[in-house]
């Protein structure tokens, strides 16, 4: 690592991770959850920023976005689904 210097796709991931832990700690999530999570967090983003000093910041980048495109792929694959699924009438 160069420093304190990480490169954006870490940066992004590490500044919308860290806004969810704050929001877990408003909710009062037990302390070895938010333990785990920043752990977790801390391991994806040196990672991130491991492929970054590699020069695949192609695949740091599809690692950080990949996620996002399938939760949306998936919302409106259920979306639609509800919308032409035929109601159970229960007698």
């Amino acid at each position: 690592m160069n420093g304190l210097r990480f490169c954006p796709p870490s940066i992004l991931f590490l500044l919308f991770s860290l806004s969810f832990t704050i929001v877990l700690a408003l909710v009062h999530v037990e302390l070895l959850s938010m333990i785990i999570h920043l752990g977790i967090v801390l391991l994806w983003t040196f990672l991130l920023e491991f492929l970054c000093e590699n020069k695949l910041i192609a695949m740091s980048w599809l690692l950080l976005v990949m996620p996002l495109v399938l939760i949306f792929f998936f919302l409106l694959a259920y979306m639609y689904l509800l919308k032409h699924s035929t109601p159970v009438i229960q007698n």
